[in-house]
């Protein structure tokens, strides 16, 4: 992700080079991450729930300061330099839904709105996995997501969402997706049975051949 937000002086200037499509591919390491994300805090909430010892106040601090301290801090610096690039939405970390300032204020910021998005949602989604079944419930929360994302296309909100790829690319509504492959990979790990580690394997090598083959076919590959 480094490399492609620093290279495009490069990429343009060298569009067919093999270093190119390399650095291209970096914005896949966006949803790397998110996967990362999905799993790492499901397998956390599980073992947590398992041991009776989650507690939703605690995970809300924790997730608060993993993002928030150096977050503003970042911000005010970027408001003493320049000013005019900082709009209310990055005071309050929901840039990453309106596409008028969603690269305004510290441009890579929009992820932590969709990553404080899933941040939010993860006890509910947890506590309807459990109920309904795991597979079940991140289908449901899956197409809920994508219809609530859908509907307020519809209502027109000035500035908002605005389009259907935007939706898709940049916020919870459509990366959510991305997140439950991470949560999966995560319920099948904790199973620790053979026909699980079958599928986490088999899911993993699904997952990274398809992220490397849409970072060398396109320039928005989370899209397509």
């Amino acid at each position: 992700v480094f490399a492609l937000h620093f290279s495009e002086n490069y990429r343009t200037d060298h569009p067919d080079n093999i270093l190119t499509y390399f650095l291209r591919g970096g914005y896949e390491g966006v949803s790397v991450f998110f996967v990362l994300s999905g799993f790492l805090l499901t397998l956390a909430m599980l073992r947590d729930l398992k041991a009776h010892t989650f507690n939703l106040r605690q995970y809300f601090v924790r997730r608060a300061a993993r993002v928030y301290p150096l977050y503003y801090a970042l911000l005010a610096v970027t408001f003493v330099l320049t000013p005019f690039v900082v709009h209310w939405q990055n005071v309050l970390l929901i840039q990453g839904f309106f596409p008028s300032v969603v690269f305004e204020g510290i441009p890579p910021s929009w992820t932590l709105t969709v990553e404080e998005s899933f941040y939010i949602l993860l006890p509910l989604i947890i506590a309807l996995c459990l109920k309904v079944g795991k597979s079940n419930g991140l289908v449901l929360w899956c197409l809920g997501l994508m219809g609530v994302g859908f509907f307020l296309l519809t209502v027109h909100i000035p500035d908002f969402l605005v389009h259907p790829q935007f939706l898709w690319s940049h916020t919870i509504f459509g990366r959510f997706l991305i997140f439950a492959v991470g949560m999966a990979c995560a319920f099948l790990y904790e199973q620790r049975t053979q026909r699980s580690r079958v599928l986490l394997i088999v899911s993993t090598l699904v997952f990274v051949s398809a992220t490397c083959l849409s970072a060398l076919e396109s320039d928005h590959p989370d899209f397509r």
